[in-house]
């Protein structure tokens, strides 16, 4: 069995986590100390799905320890913007162990990249939520990519992907990692909006946003010449997500499993990591003449209400539809099939 140091164990690194340790891997977990009580208090940390519950034995504190096993590997799930400072609190533990960066967006990997002797990048295709310390939620254990940074395979990649897959994910391994990273920045795209606004069901105001986020990402990428595409064999391609939009998206399903920006509005956090990847589209946009007023749009809404501290789901579909009348025909939304929705986007 592999040991883990999860470094930033949030809802991401604490569902990873907590499937290693019960399948039998020595985790540590390095996290708030709220979260850190609550795991120490229960003896475990508690995952729930929507299919069990369990209690996964496992290690946890605030601060990383200085020493460890040789067979280490470190997972990386703080948020993009604390990479750096991160792995300079690590001091010589990169340069002795494998580390895996799980962020959001682009960037991180090449702010890792000066700290560490073995990197890979990794891409989480699944939602989970730790607003209770010691809990972390999920629908359930979704999809796990791994790649070597800059690009290629290696042994180690192949064997964390199996014992990944061995404690529940499904995982793949992409011989391009940066590719399959774009793929989820633009996934990434669509979950902003979602937060914005309150709904029971498919909201085709929502989802006419969605689509032209999508094709500014598309057209943006594209011009910059990194391809979005999906190298490890997961992963919706580009063009039929932009078609599950224009049939209106999902509805949403009722559980309380949020994403992370979601999550950071609850919080009332004082960053949200959103400018990782609507700012990479408008940047690119911008150094090759491509507009994308729909993803500024949506980057300064979300910072709007983050400032004001008005929390996750703040407006009506009326509402938000008029945040975006200046810029969008909505005389030229399609209706949805459907209110049922189909299966959950798993961010």
């Amino acid at each position: 069995m592999k040991p883990f140091l999860i470094v930033g164990a949030g809802a991401v690194g604490s569902s990873i986590g907590g499937y290693l340790a019960r399948a039998g891997h020595a985790v540590w977990l390095v996290s708030r100390e709220k979260h850190v009580q609550a795991i120490r208090a229960q003896a475990g940390l508690k995952v729930s799905t929507y299919e069990e519950d369990f209690l996964a034995p496992l290690t946890a504190s605030v601060h990383p320890p200085r020493k460890l096993h040789p067979d280490t590997v470190i997972f990386l799930t703080v948020q993009a913007s604390d990479v750096i400072s991160t792995l300079r609190n690590l001091g010589e533990l990169p340069k002795l162990h494998p580390v895996v960066t799980w962020q959001n967006g682009i960037q991180a990997e090449n702010d890792a990249a000066p700290f560490c002797k073995q990197l890979m990048g990794g891409i989480v295709r699944y939602t989970s939520t730790l607003l209770d310390p010691g809990e972390v939620r999920l629908r359930r254990p979704g999809q796990l990519i791994l790649g070597d940074y800059p690009e290629g395979e290696s042994p180690l990649t192949h064997e964390l992907a199996r014992l990944l897959e061995g404690a529940g994910f499904r995982t793949g391994v992409a011989s391009h990692i940066m590719q399959d990273k774009a793929l989820k920045l633009l996934v990434n795209l669509v979950s902003g909006p979602a937060v914005l606004v309150r709904r029971t069901q498919k909201c085709p105001e929502l989802a006419f946003v969605q689509v032209r986020l999508l094709e500014e990402g598309r057209d943006a990428f594209q011009a910059d010449g990194l391809p979005a595409q999906p190298t490890s064999g997961l992963g919706q391609p580009l063009e039929e997500m932009i078609e599950r939009f224009r049939d209106g998206g999902s509805a949403p399903d009722g559980k309380p499993v949020y994403n992370s920006t979601w999550q950071n509005l609850f919080h009332k956090r004082s960053r949200i990591e959103n400018a990782y990847y609507h700012g990479e589209v408008i940047r690119r946009g911008e150094s090759h003449g491509i507009d994308t007023p729909v993803n500024q749009r949506v980057l300064d809404l979300l910072e709007e209400v983050r400032q004001k501290g008005l929390g996750p789901e703040p407006w009506t579909p009326e509402e938000f539809r008029a945040r975006f009348e200046d810029l969008l025909d909505f005389n030229q939304m399609p209706k949805p099939r459907d209110n049922s929705g189909g299966k959950t986007l798993e961010i």
